[in-house]
Formats: structure tokens, C-alpha cells, sequence
């Protein structure tokens, strides 16, 4: 299997796929609000058609690209501080949220040893938060990893609905979504 390391668009690797990106620009309108949880190269181009809110655990990548909102989360319990959620005023209109983060390891520190994943942790604050969450795509980027395919089944015993997962051979991304019918 070929990596996407190298691909023209600075896509692929740590990043989302080229395909995971064709397939947002296809289905997510130019201009909605998207919601990511570990912000990286993808946000540079996520940038170019979307309104992005970026939540960051590594100082490195705070405010790395102009234009996105970021909010600086340190990792507590497996996901990033409720807290610094909570003071950065997260809405509830996401037309997207990506799930690329928290990852274990940080340009400044590795994160907790022990840990199998640090997203594991979303799991929780979806059931404390699930307005954020209800209406919006979201997307798991990596879901060709046991530990992150875990927890997207989770979200799928919650009444969640598998919309597509994709694969290029080397990186995968699977997006659920949860219709509120009550509005």
C-alpha cells in the first residue's frame, strides 16, 4: 500500500486523505461551519471553503493557519479539557465535525503511556453535549485503526447512521451522522 505522504496538495499522512477531502468539498456546502478536534495541514485547505473552529491539545499548531478559530484544549481523561470546550463557546450549528485528535504524541510531550487513544473521551462528552453533535456530519479520520474505529461503532449504538467510509489503500475516514427530528 502507497502512502499519501506525498501527495501534490500536502494531504494524506498525518493529515486527512485527498479522498477524505473530495469527499467534504462534495457534500458540505462551501461557507457551512465545521467543527475539528486536532487541527493540522487539513485545516490549511479545510480554510479555503469552510468557517473553521479548530480545537488544539499542541501549542505548535495553535494558530497556524489564519482564519481558522482555535481554541487551546490541553488533554484531560482522554479528551480535551471540558473546560477550555466550555470558555471557547462551541455552537451548535456544525455542519461538520472532524475527529482527527487528540492524538497521543505532541510536538512538546507524549501523552499519557498507558492510553490506547485519546479519543476514546469523546464518547463522554457527546453524551454530556449531543446538540453539538445532532445534525452534523461526523467524521473519523483513521478509521482504519482498531482504536478509532472503536469508537465510531460507539456513536453507532447511539442511534447514530453510517453515511460512507472510504478508503485510498492506506488512510481510511468513516462519517456518521444523527438526524434530530425534533427541532
Amino acid at each position: 500500500m502507497a502512502s499519501t505522504d506525498d501527495s501534490p496538495t500536502g494531504l494524506g499522512g498525518w493529515a486527512i486523505s485527498q479522498q477524505c477531502f473530495d469527499w467534504i468539498l462534495e457534500n458540505v456546502a462551501s461557507g457551512s461551519k465545521v467543527l475539528e478536534f486536532g487541527s493540522g495541514m487539513g485545516t490549511e485547505f479545510l480554510l479555503e471553503h469552510f468557517e473553521m473552529t479548530s480545537i488544539e491539545q499542541d501549542p505548535f499548531w495553535m494558530n497556524g493557519f489564519s482564519g481558522s478559530r482555535y481554541i487551546f484544549a490541553p488533554i484531560e481523561n482522554d479528551w480535551y479539557s471540558w473546560e477550555a470546550l466550555k470558555q471557547g463557546n462551541l455552537e451548535n450549528d456544525y455542519v461538520l465535525i472532524i475527529v482527527d485528535g487528540p492524538t497521543r504524541f505532541s510536538t512538546t510531550e507524549r501523552i499519557n503511556e498507558a492510553s490506547e487513544t485519546t479519543r476514546t473521551g469523546i464518547e463522554e462528552y457527546y453524551l454530556a453535549h449531543p446538540e453539538i453533535f445532532h445534525d452534523a456530519y461526523i467524521l473519523f479520520d483513521d478509521t482504519n485503526t482498531e482504536e478509532i474505529t472503536e469508537v465510531c461503532e460507539w456513536f453507532l449504538t447511539q442511534g447514530f447512521e453510517k453515511v460512507v467510509e472510504m478508503s485510498d489503500g492506506w488512510k481510511q475516514f468513516t462519517v456518521v451522522r444523527k438526524e434530530n427530528l425534533i427541532k
